[in-house]
């Protein structure tokens, strides 16, 4: 799990086409998600309260952004992510979907895939995004939550940064894309402040789990200007949706990004403190119940692979 986590954490900061680990050699399966459902465990952190889909559904339509971390290769998690923009948008039709895997200039793209100028399989091409997660992984995972999203009339935002930019800010810093006129300037979010500790640790410790030799600090902080970048914007992106008028926005996104109140969560918070913000983490394991090392990760877990007692 690591490492997949540390793969993925690369390949933004390196200006790649999603988080293509190359493990997979078979095309993505699709879950149903009455299957899916049937499946995970929910526990609702606060108290560790073990919950029905009813019971999880009731609450986080409560919430006014709800985020979603996933793992980028977890099938059942993304029957799961279906079904909860299924269920936000049949109650809520002017919902906003808010996509890691899409970025701010591609949002003509969106808008013409939305309204029948271009078809699925030209929408995936000229996003580069067929092989986001995994060969053919998009159309089998991704491509289904914006359908859902726009079979109910709703609207689906390119969220993160264009990766040439994420690339720049690594290798240059964030003051030669501040001098950029708009609209390219207006393609990105930058931190307003410092980093929170932990999180910086965190992501230190998943850069360096790919190599036995410390990691230089300095490419370190490099890497990690990047991913500021990519939070923040996607940051930017769901709290304007929301101020747009949305009553509700999800935001799919990475988990490392989310958990333990990651730089995404940060972002948000800072950027709309009284929103009411729901955030949920996918865990392709067997627990049913609460594990330790998942206390303070997000507000829901949700277990998602065949059940073993703890």
């Amino acid at each position: 799990k690591k490492s997949l986590l540390s793969i993925c954490v690369l390949c933004i900061a390196l200006g790649l086409t999603g988080c293509q680990s190359g493990s997979k050699k078979t095309l993505p399966a699709r879950v149903a998600v009455e299957d899916a459902q049937a499946l995970v465990r929910i526990v609702r952190a606060r108290d560790k309260q073990p919950l029905t889909w009813g019971q999880f559904s009731g609450e986080i339509l409560l919430a006014d952004i709800i985020v979603v971390g996933e793992m980028h290769d977890d099938e059942v998690g993304h029957a799961i992510e279906l079904a909860i923009v299924q269920d936000v948008f049949r109650h809520w039709p002017d919902a906003v979907l808010c996509l890691e895997m899409l970025e701010r200039d591609e949002q003509p793209l969106v808008d013409d895939y939305k309204d029948g100028l271009i078809d699925s399989q030209t929408f995936q091409r000229e996003t580069a995004s067929t092989n986001w997660s995994g060969s053919g992984s998009f159309d089998v995972w991704y491509q289904p939550l914006i359908d859902a999203a726009h079979e109910q009339g709703g609207s689906v935002v390119a969220a993160n940064a264009p990766r040439r930019y994420v690339k720049a800010a690594r290798k240059n810093g964030y003051n030669v894309l501040k001098s950029m006129p708009s609209p390219r300037r207006d393609m990105i979010a930058f931190p307003s402040g410092p980093a929170d500790e932990a999180y910086y640790e965190r992501f230190a410790e998943v850069m360096g789990a790919h190599d036995e030799t410390p990691t230089d600090p300095e490419i370190i902080n490099e890497f990690f200007r990047a991913q500021r970048l990519w939070d923040e914007t996607m940051a930017a992106s769901v709290v304007a949706a929301s101020e747009q008028g949305a009553h509700k926005v999800i935001q799919i996104v990475g988990q490392f990004h989310s958990d333990f109140d990651g730089g995404l969560v940060d972002a948000i918070e800072v950027r709309a403190p009284d929103a009411e913000l729901i955030v949920i983490s996918l865990q392709p394991l067997p627990h049913v119940s609460l594990q330790e090392e998942d206390i303070g990760r997000a507000d829901y877990i949700i277990y998602t692979a065949p059940a073993i007692e703890d």
